[in-house]
């Protein structure tokens, strides 16, 4: 089932909170990530995040 979205409305969107924290985690002014080191940090964010959320059931 499609669920259409307004634009411009990431509150709708129940992902849009953990790319927040996401973000805020892995961004630092000072570097330059790679895309590759971009990538890695992203996977090593969620994997530990959902880690600890499985760890909790």
């Amino acid at each position: 089932m499609l669920f259409f979205l307004p634009t411009r409305s990431p509150w709708l969107n129940p992902i849009e909170p953990r790319w927040m924290q996401c973000k805020r985690a892995i961004y630092s002014p000072e570097t330059t990530p790679t895309v590759r080191q971009l990538t890695q940090s992203i996977h090593d964010y969620f994997h530990q995040t959902n880690a600890t959320l499985a760890t909790g059931l």
